[in-house]
């Protein structure tokens, strides 16, 4: 605007004052997007998409939440059977943070996540090349983006501590990106399907996962000798087969779905601002999901979080964008509630009850 000032000054006489007032409105839109520019270059943190590299692994964040994966119907020749026990423990290890089991899959032996945020069965096609038949015209979406091609199979048998089960519907696709390192080999996710019938325990100071039958009122028909009533008993809803429990941050009431297979919680970072300034943040992290891309999110915490009257102190937590998300499932969340939430005291999921059963005392 100076130079257009200076021109007209010193040259007026030849100068027309529209075009000298052109010049001006021209510079002052050049102005306003550059000043745009920079503001839409500073905000372009929440999700970028990066190219993975080798010191990343140590902090790479997963998320495996297989949202908009629709239920396979099952063969009228599936079948499932539990243990003759009420009550069964299932040893488990971790990988990163999330909870990792062997099962046997048509005789092939692995390792498997146990993952609530996937519907049922999923396998590994690294380990399962030749299994199953491509789906067409469908579109998988994880928290990360496509998952990829999709096949559908049948499995002849499947074994997980005492659980089996035979002509079970499942989906296939590649997991070998979640291999973080040589020596982890992933085969598959277990599913919501496997134990939507039972009530579940996740024990990380002695690394099991207790698992129970329930009544014709759902409740346990058995009993642990050291049981305790909980101190909070929260109910949570579906939609699909993610549960959704309602949580309280700044006063503000937002809607959460669990899942055992994020190793951190998840906020929205499109959430009323009230609610982002109680997130205090630490880092930028790349986070890895079921879909194959890795996007770059906030790691912080969040200092207070209540469902009813428990209270949830200093939750790890990732800021990112979960819109395309919950657009693919045509739900409102507000974000996932993972492995920090899960550690932080006892919960047990009762998923025919729909109740989360809670306790003071954590691992």
């Amino acid at each position: 605007m100076a130079f257009a000032q200076h021109i007209y000054t010193r040259h007026k006489e030849r100068v027309p004052l529209g075009i000298f007032l052109l010049v001006q409105f021209c510079q002052c839109i050049l102005f306003v997007v550059m000043i745009l520019a920079v503001v839409a270059q500073q905000q372009l943190c929440a999700q970028t998409r990066i190219m993975p590299t080798a010191t990343q692994t140590s902090t790479l964040a997963t998320v495996l939440a297989f949202l908009s994966l629709e239920s396979l119907r099952q063969e009228s020749a599936f079948q499932q059977t539990l243990p003759e026990s009420n009550i069964f423990t299932i040893p488990f290890r971790t990988m990163g943070k999330l909870m990792v089991v062997q099962a046997k899959v048509n005789g092939i032996e692995g390792y498997f996540i146990v993952d609530s945020g996937a519907p049922f069965l999923v396998l590994n096609a690294k380990y399962f090349p030749h299994l199953g038949s491509p789906l067409r015209f469908m579109k998988v979406k994880g928290v990360t983006g496509d998952v990829g091609d999709v096949r559908t199979a049948v499995v002849n048998s499947f074994e997980w501590g005492g659980i089996r089960a035979q002509s079970l519907n499942c989906h296939v696709v590649d997991l070998s990106h979640l291999e973080r390192r040589p020596t982890d080999s992933i085969f598959g996710l277990i599913g919501f399907e496997v134990f939507r019938e039972l009530e579940m325990l996740m024990d990380y100071d002695d690394n099991r996962i207790v698992l129970y039958k329930l009544d014709s009122e759902n409740n346990r028909i058995e009993y642990d000798a050291d049981y305790q009533v909980p101190e909070y008993i929260v109910p949570f809803s579906y939609k699909g087969h993610v549960p959704i429990v309602e949580a309280t941050i700044a006063q503000k009431l937002l809607r959460f779905g669990i899942d055992t297979g994020a190793e951190y919680n998840l906020l929205s970072n499109t959430l009323d601002s009230t609610v982002l300034q109680a997130f205090v943040r630490d880092k930028k992290i790349p986070l890895r999901g079921s879909g194959k891309s890795i996007l770059e999110a906030w790691l912080g915490r969040v200092e207070d979080m209540r469902l009813g009257k428990a209270s949830y102190v200093s939750q790890t937590t990732l800021l990112t964008d979960i819109r395309e998300t919950n657009e693919t499932f045509d739900i409102k969340l507000d974000g996932l509630l993972g492995q920090p939430f899960l550690r932080y005291r006892r919960t047990v999921i009762n998923f025919r009850k729909k109740e989360l059963h809670l306790w003071d005392f954590s691992y």
